[in-house]
Order: C-alpha cells, then structure tokens, then sequence
C-alpha cells in the first residue's frame, strides 16, 4: 500500500500559500518550525539561515540526505524614489507591465500595489531588473512583493500556485517527517531547507562551504522542474532527475534512487515513475555535486515554469496532484531502503565478478598479439 494519502495535499496546501521571495524565507521557516514541533523534530538553523532536520532512529544505519529550497522568484524592496517604492527583481522572473498588480508584504502586512514602470540596468557582468510601484509606503524598507496570483488552487487534479517551485517540494520533505515521525523507521535521515536558490544557489553554496551539510552523505535534491514535452510529462510520476542543464548526477546515488522507484514500481502499481535529464534549468545537485557530494535529484513536472506563461503574462504555476504524492511515495521507500544502498551496490559488484569468473579462462594475454601478428 503506497504510504502517501489525501491528507497530505494538506501541507502541500498549507506550504505552497506561504509568501516567499530570495533572501525573505521567514514565513516558511516558521512554518517549517511549528510543523517541526508539533512532530516531536527539532530544527537546527545554520549562520546563514538554511534549515536542517535530522531524524535518527538507529546506530548503524548508513545516513541518507535529502534537500529543497524555500524561496521563488520575486521582488525585494529597495528604496523610495520620487515617492515610489523601488523593487529589485532577483530570480528569473517575468517582467510586470503598467499597472500590473504586485502583492507587497511588508510592515506585517499584505498591500496591492500597482506597477508604475519598469527599468533595467546592464553592467559588464550583471543585468538588473527594477519594478517601481504606487499604492503602499513601508515605514520599514524591509519586505518584498509576489505577483497578484492565487496562493493555492485545486482544479481536478492539478495544483495551482503563484510559487510551487520550489514550496511542493519543502511540502514533500516536511510530509515525509511527518512520516518519520508517526512510522518511527530504523534509519538515519537529514532534511535540509535551503535560503536564495534562485539567485545562484546562495544558501547552498553556504552550506556546501561551511559544513552545514555532512561530508559523504548521500543528498537528494527535490524540485519542481519544467515540464519537457514526451519526457517528463504531468500526471506520469516523480521524476528521478538523471542530471540538468549543467550535467549528470553521481551514478550511484541514481542507482540507488532508481532502484527504490523500480522496486515500489514492481510492489505498487499506482505508483508511477519517469527517469530524464531535466534541462530546463540547473538545480541544487549540480551545486552539490561540484562540492563533492555525491547527489541525484527527484522532481515533479511543472508547468508555467517561474510563472511563465505562453501570454508572457505571469500566471500560476501547476503541477498534477498524483505526482507529488508519489514523490512522497519515492521519498519514504528511499528511507526505508537507506540502509541496503551499501548491500545493493555490494551486490552488483558481486555479480559482475560472477560473471567474469565463468569466462575467465577465455581470456589470453598472449592471444591477441598472435592474433595480431598472424592478420598482418
């Protein structure tokens, strides 16, 4: 019986409404504290602001680690200007016309806004892109805005939000300590939420340099990642993430991921599962992986890609319902078969010695200079 069920589109729900933007994580951290307490889990923050949580339930488990970020694309208060307040865009945003509206958060409060007129600024090295707007001063120069879309949207079985990417997969993660908590497996588990990935990795890069992130230990990265016509299609499965738009994973970290797909695959057949290289975009593996972690990554097809729509106008982002659930599916069978990736790979290494045993004997150093000699 596949473990993820209908109440947990709750926290999905409840994760995605969160206001998020780089750099002002803080209502998805409460959120990610809270949840955490009322599961028995203590959450440890690092210098940087990145969450972690680790769950141990045994002394010889081999641990495993898995990673999402907390922020999406939006725009951060700069300054006043001719009494109009002056947003940065920062992320791959799409660029609000004239009196587009903005929802601001700010002073403890959500205003509309209304877009005045946009300018960008190039540099040798960086472009910037700034949205001034009317409607609400902030008496603290401290906030940001998200578009005016809805927060949460069920329509049969597709998901709707102004910031799926990546808040389904904080929302996976945090279903999956609910699970730990409540199952109780014999495993060593470490869950990471990570601060500014869509400015660079930012939050990532910290934790890679400074030792938030445990050397060794296995980390899969859980994103919302564009959907690629005929490859990772909605409604198809969890993808598990062969590499991105930088390059391939680690090999036996993907192994072992697709192992666990393969074998719920074969156990359970509601769950459904797609492999692909996702390059859409490049994600948190790729950063990972260049730090020396051995990575792989999961993710679900997402559509609308950062608010893009094909009007150029920004709409919601969606995914299908059904494969977020079974990204918790992939995630709980990954933990509970944790303790075998060592045995599985032993395993394979087993049996290709088998195999070379068996023809051994046909191999003769001396046999192919005779041969060569004897053809010229």
């Amino acid at each position: 019986m596949l473990i993820a069920e209908e109440k947990h589109l709750k926290i999905l729900q409840e994760v995605v409404s969160l206001p998020t933007a780089p750099f002002y994580e803080e209502r998805v951290v409460q959120y990610i504290h809270e949840f955490a307490s009322k599961h028995n889990l203590l959450v440890h923050q690092d210098a940087y602001g990145n969450q972690s949580v680790e769950y141990k339930n045994t002394n010889n488990s081999v641990p495993l680690g898995f990673l999402a970020h907390m922020d999406h694309p939006g725009f951060v208060i700069e300054s006043v200007e001719k009494s109009l307040l002056k947003l940065r865009a920062l992320g791959g945003v799409v660029v609000p016309q004239k009196e587009d509206k903005l929802r601001l958060f700010a002073d403890r409060k959500e205003n509309l806004v209304s877009v005045v007129e946009t300018l960008e600024e190039k540099t040798e090295s960086t472009k910037a892109t700034y949205v001034f707007t009317q409607g609400y001063i902030p008496e603290k120069m401290y906030g940001f805005a998200m578009y005016d879309l809805d927060a949460y949207r069920l329509e049969q079985d597709i998901v709707y939000s102004r910031a799926m990417d990546d808040l389904a997969g904080c929302a996976a993660l945090l279903a999956l300590l609910s699970l730990l908590s409540e199952k109780k497996p014999q495993a060593h588990i470490h869950v990471f939420f990570s601060r500014a990935e869509e400015t660079g990795f930012i939050g990532t890069c910290a934790m890679s340099l400074y030792n938030t992130l445990p050397q060794g230990v296995p980390i899969i990265t859980l994103e919302a990642s564009k959907e690629l016509p005929g490859i990772a299609v909605q409604g198809e499965g969890v993808v598990v993430r062969l590499g991105d738009r930088s390059g391939m994973f680690d090999g036996e970290t993907t192994a072992f991921l697709l192992d666990a797909a393969s074998s719920l695959a074969t156990q359970e057949k509601d769950f459904r599962y797609q492999k692909a290289i996702l390059n859409g975009g490049t994600c948190e593996s790729s950063v990972l992986y260049n730090f020396g972690y051995p990575t792989t990554g999961m993710a679900v097809p997402l559509g609308c890609y950062h608010n893009n729509s094909p009007s150029g106008k920004a709409e919601c982002e969606y995914i299908h319902k059904n494969d977020w659930l079974n990204m918790v599916n992939l995630l709980w069978t990954s933990v509970l078969q944790s303790e075998q990736r060592i045995a599985q790979k032993e395993a394979k290494k087993q049996g290709f010695i088998k195999r070379f045993k068996e023809h051994e004997h046909r191999l003769n150093i001396s046999y192919i200079p005779q041969l060569v000699s004897e053809l010229f």
